[in-house]
């Protein structure tokens, strides 16, 4: 009777034995099965966004380009702010600022840096000649990064070009296109792929946000600092050179996938996240999910399998 008992007891412990150990194999599958799926999810849904963020920034350089080569910006500057028909130049700005919604402001400095045209007339004769966007557009196109104006008491973001004479290719002054940060919140937009806790938002150089957190809101635009290992990594010398000079393309190999991490985010919670650098404004687009999220369907798996483990040992 005891050696029935004992061979009862090695069959008992040999099918719990297989049990756990499948269990355990199947829970570890899944676990990274489900981790490779959210790590190539995160990656390549960052990458598309981060693209149409560059193809949005260079359209908007593009629509600088054009505004600031129109012959009438050249006459009016040529001849000193006297032009046959004044009332034609406010006609033209002001229609360049209907044709976008987002658009707060369209006017132009002169060589001096005064404001002498603004679709905003109580800018004319405002002093930009110290302002980024006067010092640096006069050399090429460029975007200030998103600001708060005491000026206008807004946020936002200047895209300005060279005014240039075609024919003795002197700079005139200054053609500047003043966006509402907002067109570009569209394109930074969540889309809950992987959950409640996908989240994707834009920081500047310095590391403060300047698109909305879908968890503390448009507050922390600008007043709170992102300085976590991902947003680190996406601002590191060997990243942002990368960048710049060969684009997206092999980057993750170069970095012997090390553009995804499992680290704390800016709410000290445990996320996978992955980043892009974004080389026409020296933004970082951050892309991530909470750990927790996908990790509560493993946790119930778990308990399932012990409470099948248990109920076995119970029967």
């Amino acid at each position: 009777m005891k050696l029935r008992n004992v061979f009862l007891l090695i069959i008992i412990s040999t099918f719990l034995f297989i049990i756990i150990i499948a269990s355990s194999v199947i829970v570890y599958s899944i676990n990274t099965s489900m981790e490779s799926q959210i790590r190539n999810y995160l990656y390549s849904s960052s990458r598309a966004r981060a693209e149409n963020i560059k193809t949005f920034l260079n359209g908007q350089k593009d629509t600088a380009k054009i505004v600031s080569k129109k012959s009438i910006y050249i006459d009016y500057l040529n001849n000193t702010g006297q032009v046959s028909n004044n009332s034609l130049i406010d006609r033209q700005m002001t229609d360049i600022k209907k044709s976008d919604e987002y658009i707060i402001e369209v006017f132009i400095i002169n060589s001096q840096g005064k404001i002498v045209k603004s679709t905003d007339k109580t800018q004319i004769g405002a002093d930009k000649s110290t302002d980024p966007y006067f010092t640096n557009g006069r050399k090429d196109i460029y975007i200030k990064d998103t600001y708060y104006s005491t000026f206008i008491s807004k946020l936002n973001y200047v895209v300005a070009a060279p005014i240039v004479d075609p024919i003795t290719n002197k700079t005139l002054g200054v053609s500047v296109i003043r966006y509402n940060p907002e067109t570009y919140y569209k394109l930074v937009d969540n889309e809950n792929g992987m959950g409640k806790t996908e989240e994707n938002f834009l920081v500047n150089h310095d590391k403060y946000f300047i698109s909305p957190s879908i968890f503390l809101g448009e507050s922390v635009i600008l007043t709170k600092k992102v300085d976590t290992v991902n947003v680190n990594n996406c601002f590191s010398k060997l990243e942002v050179d990368y960048v710049n000079k060969n684009g997206y393309s092999g980057l993750k190999q170069y970095l012997n996938g090390e553009i995804i991490v499992e680290a704390k985010d800016y709410r000290n919670v445990d996320v996978i996240a992955t980043h892009d650098y974004i080389t026409e404004t020296g933004w970082c687009l951050v892309t991530k999910v909470d750990k927790s999220e996908f990790m509560a369907p493993i946790y119930q798996l778990i308990v399932t399998t012990l409470i099948v483990i248990a109920g076995a040992i119970i029967i």
